[in-house]
């Protein structure tokens, strides 16, 4: 059987859950602490300059052993977060050309500054008033959008979907 080990619990090629926390929450015995301490006296966990050097100069180049693992047993529709593949539809609305023109007309009639405290800089949002989840329909209004800096964006009413009506 293969399997992962995803959070504390193993995941099998089935999908199958089972949790496995090793020693969490479990004491050791005073005859097994005396055990390990006798089986590390000695043991030095620090690698030496050279040793350093050379494992730097080995991984050069290479990418990350877990880059681009992927695990299909918990993907897509078999993650219990699955939400019906609405980041992508989002991603590609907000990558869109339409969608980079409306945030710059909405800066550019904003005057570039913060429609509530005037703070000009690099860190300015293009807000969308009426949530773009729930009105697809006005995603790319002009009159729907507003410039904000990041602190006075937080305090908006649908902030990270603070707010369940609009």
């Amino acid at each position: 059987m293969k399997a992962i080990l995803v959070n504390h619990a193993i995941i099998d090629c089935m999908g199958e859950r089972y949790k496995s926390y090793g020693m969490l929450g479990k004491k050791h015995s005073e005859e097994t602490k005396k055990k390990i301490g006798i089986a590390s006296t000695g043991r030095t966990h620090k690698m030496s300059e050279e040793g350093k050097r050379r494992l730097r100069e080995f991984r050069k180049g290479k990418p990350a052993w877990n880059k681009g693992l992927k695990h299909p047993a918990i993907a897509g529709e078999k993650h219990w977060n699955w939400q019906g593949g609405k980041t992508e539809e989002s991603l590609a609305v907000r990558s869109s050309v339409e969608y980079k023109r409306w945030r710059t007309k909405v800066y550019e009639r904003d005057g570039f500054k913060c429609v509530l405290c005037e703070y000009v800089g690099n860190e300015l949002i293009a807000d969308h008033i009426k949530s773009f989840s729930r009105h697809p329909e006005l995603r790319l209004e002009i009159d729907n959008g507003r410039t904000l800096c990041k602190e006075c964006h937080k305090t908006t009413p649908n902030y990270c979907g603070k707010a369940r009506t609009c």
